[in-house]
């Protein structure tokens, strides 16, 4: 019976460190989706930011000509 008490201690603590370890890879993981994230976001605005001004400089040349 004592070995068997062991047995799951052991196992317990085996699965304890997995579960540990694996809950660090998810939280590195987040952090890095997380910068992404942030830079997705700036890079969209500055997408945004380029098409509109290529709109207004488009529309500046088209008045030129008029």
């Amino acid at each position: 019976m004592e070995s068997n008490y062991k047995k799951l201690t052991a196992k317990i603590t085996k699965l304890e460190k997995s579960k540990m370890k694996k809950e660090e890879k998810i939280k590195e993981l987040q952090n890095s989706l997380k910068e992404e994230n942030k830079e997705l976001k700036q890079l969209y605005a500055f997408k945004e930011a380029f098409e509109k001004t290529s709109n207004e400089l488009d529309q500046y040349f088209i008045n030129m000509k008029e």
